[in-house]
């Protein structure tokens, strides 16, 4: 997939796992976030393993607190900018045990809840898997707005 840089904040030059969330959810929802796993788990709705839908935020932690964030892409998998090794790719949700999952597409107003199923706006769903799907190839990102 694409390239593992710390700090980055742009796939094409690279992006580490909060500016990867922060990247895809500014180009598709049109939602800020901070560049910081921490700092992204503030912010959405919590769900269980259960109610998790795609483009939703896992995080994981250690060392005494969140230090890696990923997005759900449905089916049991995650993406997420992982090592400088591996670079941006694709994992089971469980690949380590998420301490936090959150919806920012419900708290932003891009979705509806009906009981405790997400009804996802699929319209956003391509945007959102079109961008990954360039970064994972490595190809050049396009402007999908």
């Amino acid at each position: 997939g694409g390239t593992y840089v710390f700090g980055g904040v742009d796939p094409n030059n690279g992006v580490d796992c909060s500016g990867f969330t922060r990247y895809i959810l500014q180009n598709t929802a049109s939602i800020s976030l901070p560049h910081s796993s921490t700092g992204q788990s503030s912010y959405g709705k919590a769900v269980t393993e259960e109610q998790m839908q795609p483009g939703d935020l896992l995080f994981y932690a250690g060392g005494g607190g969140i230090n890696h964030v990923a997005l759900y892409i449905g089916d049991g998998e995650v993406v997420h900018a992982s090592t400088e090794k591996t670079g941006i790719k694709t994992s089971p949700y469980n690949y380590r045990k998420p301490v936090k999952i959150v919806s920012l597409l419900i708290w932003a107003g891009r979705g509806a809840v009906s009981g405790r199923k997400f009804i996802f706006n699929s319209k956003l769903l391509h945007k959102m898997l079109k961008i990954m799907k360039e970064i994972l190839n490595m190809s050049k990102i396009v402007d999908v707005r």
